[in-house]
């Protein structure tokens, strides 16, 4: 990932939609429970998912499997400590993370490996789109079983498959979305090359 996309958490807030996005579509009780914030304050859930992230490749992997959740939530967890991290301002929390910290508070680690396949995500999205199969096969040609999120069986590409990194045992997710970054560098809204904070080592991993 660029500077770009870790110093202002833009994607972690991107990834806190998706999940809230789940618990609506899974009906969670807690998210009519107010979010604690600092200093004593509270925010609201944030109201459902939008009609963009509806459609998106990745919010279609984050709902059918609680291991892809757990990842999305440990991953915007650590962009946000990033942010912080890296911040101008010491000790600046970015407010997305208040509300990941709710998510994680009312989620629980899975309690065994993933065994969640391209087959069982092909299953997933074909119920969900049963008069678009199109659509289905789409999404099923973006995953990617080589360089897989951790804990997870295989990753989505969120992007077009002119990026995607064929090897002998499917589509490479890592390499596939390095090109894509890398061909997209400079268009950013907020580009590395105009970002204040230099380039740096990441202070955390996901755990």
């Amino acid at each position: 990932m660029y500077d770009c996309h870790v110093g202002n958490a833009k994607l972690a807030t991107e990834a806190c939609e998706l999940l809230y996005g789940r618990a609506y579509s899974m009906g969670a009780d807690w998210l009519s429970k107010p979010v604690p914030g600092p200093d004593g304050q509270t925010f609201e859930s944030w109201k459902g998912v939008s009609k963009g992230h509806a459609k998106h490749p990745c919010f279609y992997w984050v709902c059918a499997d609680e291991h892809h959740a757990w990842w999305t939530l440990q991953h915007a967890l650590a962009i946000c400590k990033e942010y912080t991290a890296r911040n101008q301002t010491p000790g600046k929390v970015c407010r997305t993370e208040y509300h990941l910290r709710h998510i994680l508070a009312h989620t629980d680690p899975p309690a065994a490996d993933c065994t969640f396949k391209v087959s069982n995500f092909e299953t997933f999205v074909s119920n969900l789109l049963p008069d678009d199969p199109n659509k289905v096969a789409e999404l099923v040609s973006k995953a990617c079983t080589v360089n897989p999120p951790d804990g997870c069986v295989f990753g989505i590409l969120a992007c077009d498959l002119t990026y995607a990194l064929n090897t002998d045992n499917g589509l490479d997710w890592v390499a596939s979305y390095r090109k894509y970054y890398s061909s997209k560098v400079n268009t950013f809204k907020d580009s590395d090359k105009s970002c204040k904070r230099k380039r740096c080592d990441y202070v955390f991993q996901c755990s």
